[in-house]
């Protein structure tokens, strides 16, 4: 395989029960076993890849990665990965906060307000010193800002001034075996992959739409097959959407 075309296990790669599984399930809705739905697996493999991209684009595999970071070095490669889609946060240690001079209080002022919720005198004081810790972080810069350089370096500005421990947030594809969606996911898949596979059928059927047989015309209702499959595929990246894991700004397609 070429530079141009990657191959289909480079994206998708299903246990052969979970394609069958999948393709039957999708059959089914136009009316398989009754109705033959004539579509070579290679065709749904592409379909199947169609979606589990679009899930890739908007409701990426989300992981946390711990690594050491040092003074004066500012570019970290995530070797977890090949390749990472982007960085959604970095989390930063409590004793690089403390170093930077911050009040341990506020660090430790969630555990307090618990404790707090019949002394009102005892939440306004975390409150304060709260308000007093973000006023820190945006002038200090404590949350670094992380830039992906890729495929898989993170590049953090300011550089670390200590040696300690950051959390990486990151995005990165869906398991080849589709193991790691959920269960929103998995029945988004469902439901694209059918819309899809109608648009094709819908394709196909509407071909022999009208056509003049001996016992009269022929009607396959193909049009409307392939019309209702393409709103029905909209409304379903609208939804993918709208409950995507990550701001906008983080979606990277390709």
């Amino acid at each position: 395989m070429g530079r141009l075309f990657k191959n289909a296990r480079d994206v998708v790669d299903l246990d052969p029960d979970d394609f069958e599984e999948l393709k039957n399930r999708v059959y089914s809705f136009y009316g398989k076993p009754s109705i033959v739905v004539e579509l070579p697996d290679e065709t749904f493999q592409n379909v199947i890849i169609k979606a589990v991209q679009q899930l890739n684009t908007y409701a990426a595999k989300i992981d946390r990665i711990f690594k050491s970071v040092q003074p004066n070095l500012g570019r970290y490669t995530i070797y977890e990965y090949e390749r990472i889609n982007s960085v959604l946060d970095v989390y930063v240690s409590t004793e690089y906060l403390i170093g930077l001079g911050l009040p341990i209080q506020s660090l430790l002022g969630i555990p307090m307000s618990f404790s707090a919720t019949h002394n009102p005198e005892v939440l306004t004081n975390f409150v304060s010193l709260y308000s007093a810790y973000d006023v820190a972080k945006r002038m200090f810069g404590v949350q670094p800002i992380a830039e992906l350089v890729e495929p898989n370096v993170v590049e953090l500005t300011p550089i670390p001034y200590t040696e300690t421990v950051f959390c990486f947030c990151i995005t990165v594809n869906h398991d080849k075996d589709l193991g790691s969606l959920s269960e929103f996911e998995i029945r988004w898949l469902t439901d694209y992959c059918t819309a899809t596979t109608g648009k094709i059928i819908g394709q196909i059927r509407r071909k022999y739409d009208g056509v003049t047989l001996p016992v009269g015309t022929l009607s396959t209702s193909g049009s409307s097959i392939y019309a209702e499959s393409v709103e029905w595929e909209k409304a379903l990246m609208e939804e993918l959407k709208s409950r995507k894991k990550f701001a906008q700004t983080f979606i990277t397609v390709g």
